[in-house]
């Protein structure tokens, strides 16, 4: 699938989170991009549209090592936090954010919460 539009691009510390957007009829898709300084992969996460919640970011602000934004429609938060020395984990949680290679990585850096449908404080 391709991605389309940067959305959105930080630096937090020695990382860059750089997030893709593509647009379709149904919904929007995104791929978090975590890259270290020499522009390498550390991690990615996705959030692909579902028919509960196939709005777009709407708001989004950083928030300390993390990123907090909000869904058009559904009105769900999520908050995407970056963990700098990274962390194990292979709960099975992690299959819906994250390809099969991506969850079989010792290692991930980036975990996206799903906090719901929330009064907007950005």
């Amino acid at each position: 699938m391709d991605y389309e539009t940067v959305f959105a691009q930080y630096k937090i510390d020695h990382l860059f989170l750089v997030v893709l957007e593509n647009d379709f009829w149904e919904g929007t898709n995104y791929l978090f991009y975590l890259l270290d300084e020499g522009f390498h992969v550390v991690d990615r996460i996705n959030l692909s549209a579902t028919p509960e919640d196939n709005g777009f970011i709407q708001e989004h602000h950083l928030q300390g090592n993390g990123l907090i934004f909000y869904k058009y429609k559904s009105g769900k938060r999520y908050e995407l936090s970056v963990q700098k020395e990274g962390r194990v984990s292979y709960s099975l949680n992690e299959l819906k954010h994250r390809s099969c290679f991506g969850f079989m990585r010792p290692k991930k850096y980036l975990t996206l919460r799903d906090w719901g449908a929330a009064s907007r404080k950005c």
